[in-house]
């Protein structure tokens, strides 16, 4: 009787053991990332809003979609910013076969596409410190307004820095 009990305890004791061992679990992934700028030449979105979408609302009253502004800082012991478009900045929508183009301004100067309509967005005097700088973006209502759909697209921009000329 005795080996009986003891060999049923045992049995329980071994079933709450593997109970316990199998636990629910839960697993968390935390992707964590850094950029640290050189000193010399830097363009960095002030907190991080270029990782999140950024959304261009509909205003229903005036048919319009509101633009979307935020800040960079700026920094360049170089020379001059300037800054271009790579390619068009435009909404594409999604099933209507519509598409949007977008005005980006830095600094109130308009960004266009290719590396030969550079605009300059700081004098070398200015980016010598950090500058605060916005950034817009605009989807300005066409000749025939806007047609409903979903619609969504890419603001692909390059800066650079250049030395003065004779350095």
């Amino acid at each position: 009787m005795f080996t009986r009990k003891f060999l049923l305890g045992a049995a329980v004791s071994a079933a709450m053991l593997s109970g316990a061992a199998m636990a629910e679990q839960q697993p968390l992934q935390i992707n964590v990332t850094a950029n640290i700028p050189t000193d010399s030449f830097y363009v960095q979105p002030l907190a991080d809003w270029h990782l999140r979408d950024q959304a261009l609302s509909w205003d229903a009253r005036r048919e319009i979609l509101q633009p979307v502004s935020n800040m960079l800082d700026m920094k360049s012991t170089i020379g001059a910013i300037q800054g271009y478009l790579e390619a068009p900045a435009e909404l594409y929508g999604n099933g209507n076969g519509e598409k949007i183009p977008m005005v980006v301004k830095i600094n109130e100067q308009a960004m266009e596409v290719g590396a030969g309509k550079k605009a300059q967005i700081l004098t070398a005097t200015q980016a010598r410190d950090i500058s605060r700088v916005n950034l817009s973006i605009a989807a300005p209502t066409p000749a025939s307004g806007f047609k409903p759909g979903r619609y969504s697209g890419s603001v692909n921009l390059m800066f650079e820095s250049v030395a003065p000329a004779g350095n």
